[in-house]
């Protein structure tokens, strides 16, 4: 687990980078928040930025290697899932106390609408989104925020393994440009931070889905809660 302690991001304030290692087993991840939150006991945000992407080929399935396939899941939904429910305990005392906090996960315009090659990464990411409209719904009542944050093709290391970056780099959104419209998204307080495509995909697909999500729980509620 290592911290990168820096100033800025893209320009913007930022706090020291934690990076816990996704392949470590649960009670080191619970040791890595016990020790954030003792270094910073005033944390009340966190962006959960980890993924690893790679190519599977169904019609070539003796290709496909199951060790890639769990780590995908391991690293890009697993070990999100269990960070947040390490942390929760904290920006929830944080509620209590009147003071809100942020919870921000970072998915995929993938998760609304999958590229086939990368269909592992997509499923992924979809978990992670739906995850993220779940938390939203049933934390609804707290002072616990869930800001999830879509991006598009962006320039980056991710697809450095597959050899696909110089081809890539002719159609992602450069770096600084997802970076500005993200800090504009989350500082005019978005539940949903969709950026270029990203944007559109949510636009065409999720319209009044979180409504859905939370009017259906809340009716569920009341019928279980009455029985």
């Amino acid at each position: 687990m290592d911290s990168v302690g820096t100033d800025t991001i893209c320009g913007y304030p930022w706090m020291p980078i934690s990076k816990p290692n996704p392949d470590t087993g649960e009670n080191e991840l619970k040791e890595f928040v016990q020790g954030t939150l003792s270094k910073f006991p005033e944390l009340d945000a966190v962006i959960f930025s980890s993924g690893i992407q790679h190519i599977f080929n169904f019609t070539k399935p003796e290709t496909i290697d199951l060790n890639k396939f769990q780590d995908e899941i391991r690293t890009n939904y697993v070990s999100i899932f269990k960070l947040i429910v390490f942390f929760l305990p904290h920006f929830l005392k944080l509620s209590d106390e009147g003071r809100p906090s942020f919870i921000i996960p970072i998915t995929s315009g993938l998760s609304i609408v999958p590229f086939p090659r990368v269909a592992n990464y997509c499923a992924t990411k979809a978990a992670l989104h739906s995850l993220d409209i779940s938390l939203r719904t049933q934390l609804a009542k707290t002072k616990v925020n869930v800001i999830e944050i879509l991006p598009p093709l962006v320039e980056s290391e991710l697809h450095d393994h597959q050899g696909t970056t110089p081809a890539l780099a002719k159609a992602w959104m450069p770096l600084d440009e997802f970076t500005k419209n993200a800090m504009d998204g989350l500082i005019r307080g978005d539940p949903q931070v969709a950026v270029g495509t990203a944007a559109k995909s949510v636009s065409k697909y999720e319209q009044d889905k979180q409504e859905t999500v939370q009017r259906l729980y809340d009716e569920m509620n009341s019928i279980t809660s009455s029985t």
